[in-house]
């Protein structure tokens, strides 16, 4: 992995934390939603994808949880409203 995409997965990583506790200092206990921020980073990381965050990235991240219809809903919001603060 370039040392440009390890950077970005690390920049990710700290915003990415810095939302979580956002969220629960306003209340959220926000521990399902910071598993599925985490899993995404973990993506981005084994992909060797670089930033900004896509449209592309979140669906193929989005589109490969195996669950219900649901689910994958749930995720691209929790998703949206990371991109959203990014």
């Amino acid at each position: 992995m370039s040392g440009v995409m390890r950077a970005y997965a690390g920049f990710l990583a700290e915003k990415l934390e810095r939302y979580i506790e956002l969220r629960r200092s306003l209340g959220y206990t926000f521990y399902k939603q910071a598993g599925t921020l985490r899993a995404f980073v973990r993506y981005v990381q084994s992909s060797e994808l670089d930033g900004p965050v896509t449209r592309d990235m979140v669906l193929n991240f989005v589109l490969s949880f195996s669950g219900p219809a649901n689910g994958r809903a749930i995720r691209h919001g929790v998703l949206r409203r990371f991109c959203g603060y990014l």
